[in-house]
């Protein structure tokens, strides 16, 4: 255990100077810098400095480092995802291997600040690493309110998880709370942004997001949606048409097995921009789905290899040649979170 934890603060360096404060941060820096144009009742979408902003509501998480000065702004937003971390770990290991908390939660926490998409999203500032948290503390907490909080929370600093609704469409007492929730944090967000900004949004964004033009060379690395994914195979041509039908699908398996774990991957999968930072938040499915696996080990090497497709990086990727081999090498993620949702949808036929 001791080597364990001299080796988790060393680990722990790797974000010295992300926590000073003094380096750019991409994505929060132009949030932050958004946020206080947000002051002078300057649309945020008409600033050109967001290349895809979500609805008016993400910038609740944003808006309130606008008051900081930058330095400080950077080494809360950096504090508060490498804590969330820690406590998604700390959870995880207490619900999960309560014998050994100590121990697992130093190896949880040793996997998880290692593995490239934590990294990189503490790298460009965003709050990925939160969404973490609260999928924990959905998987590992009975409340419904706090559940319905939680899902309400990551809905609103990534719309997208608006689909993990779905397994609690038949819970009156869910829906009731996630209302609610959701209330209250468009109550908050009106008093800094206009509501004007929200048809403006629903009108000119929305409808182009599934329209988001593909790149004319490269892999597109970085995005690792199903979308991109078939264009780094050359099946680009097919994308369109199974889309809808394969989310239908997704979200009819999601409402009949009630499955969170299962919404969330889908979420991830079908998302037509899912950045690489996006999938630090499968992290606790990935020991959700170990614990319930761990007494039949006949999937493990498949959880041995989704779980280090997620972990890794392969920068040469990036100037790589198009071709099938490189693009399927470059869609690792994407294929650990199908092996994953393979993974968790067989538990969820043994619960």
């Amino acid at each position: 255990m001791a080597l364990l934890l001299i080796i988790l603060f060393v680990k722990a360096n790797i974000f010295k100077n992300s926590l000073s404060g003094q380096l750019p941060i991409l994505d929060f820096d132009n949030y932050y810098a958004v946020s206080n144009l947000i002051k002078d009742g300057v649309n945020p979408y008409l600033t050109g400095l967001m290349a895809s902003a979500g609805p008016p509501l993400v910038f609740l998480y944003f808006f309130p480092f606008s008051f900081l000065n930058i330095t400080v702004a950077r080494f809360a937003t950096t504090f508060i995802n490498i804590g969330a971390g820690f406590l998604a770990c700390y959870l995880l290991a207490k619900k999960f291997f309560p014998k050994y908390k100590a121990l697992s939660f130093l190896f949880f926490s040793l996997a998880f600040f290692s593995a490239f998409p934590t990294r990189f999203s503490i790298g460009m500032g965003q709050p990925d690493i939160l969404v973490a948290l609260l999928i924990a503390i959905v998987i590992t907490q009975e409340s419904q309110l706090l559940k319905a909080f939680c899902i309400s929370a990551m809905s609103v600093i990534k719309t997208i998880y608006l689909f993990c609704t779905i397994p609690f469409a038949r819970n009156r007492k869910f829906i009731k709370y996630f209302i609610l929730a959701t209330a209250l944090f468009l109550a908050v967000s009106f008093l800094f942004l206009k509501p004007a900004w929200f048809p403006y949004y629903f009108r000119s964004i929305f409808p182009n997001l599934n329209n988001t033009p593909l790149p004319t060379s490269g892999l597109d690395y970085y995005n690792q949606s199903l979308k991109s994914t078939f264009y780094r195979i050359d099946l680009s041509n097919l994308y369109p048409f199974i889309f809808w039908p394969i989310l239908a699908i997704a979200a009819l398996v999601v409402f009949l097995t009630q499955s969170f774990e299962l919404a969330t991957i889908t979420t991830l999968l079908l998302s037509p921009i899912s950045w690489q930072h996006y999938y630090v938040s499968l992290f606790p499915i990935f020991i959700a789905a170990f614990a319930k696996m761990h007494k039949n080990p006949k999937n493990i090497l498949l959880f041995v290899m989704s779980i280090l497709l997620w972990s890794v990086d392969f920068p040469w990727l990036h100037n790589a040649q198009v071709n099938l081999i490189n693009g399927i090498l470059a869609s690792h993620f994407f294929i650990s979170g199908c092996i994953l949702y393979f993974l968790m949808y067989n538990a969820s036929k043994n619960d």
